[in-house]
């Protein structure tokens, strides 16, 4: 007689049991972490595109933010997207 070696339904379910547990423990930290991450890209795509605002603008008009006593003014000039804040009453 030949007998065939084989799981049973009993050990398949309890497997995927243990699987189940453990994915839904992992998961919430892995999706946090590419979260962050992303995040992070994000932060140094903005701080370079600045800089290299800053490198043009140096370059063609000589006037860095670094030197101005008036940073607010020196944007505002620069940035037609930012308003003061007295210039909103009109």
């Amino acid at each position: 007689m030949i007998r065939k070696s084989a799981f049973t339904l009993a050990e398949v379910l309890i497997t995927l049991a243990i699987i189940g547990v453990v994915a839904a423990i992992s998961i919430p930290s892995v999706i946090s972490n590419t979260q962050q991450q992303e995040f992070k890209t994000g932060l140094r795509k903005a701080v370079s595109v600045l800089n290299s605002a800053i490198t043009m603008n140096m370059a063609m008009e000589g006037e860095t933010p670094y030197d101005n006593a008036n940073l607010f003014g020196y944007l505002q000039r620069h940035m037609a997207v930012m308003k003061s804040t007295t210039d909103m009453s009109t």
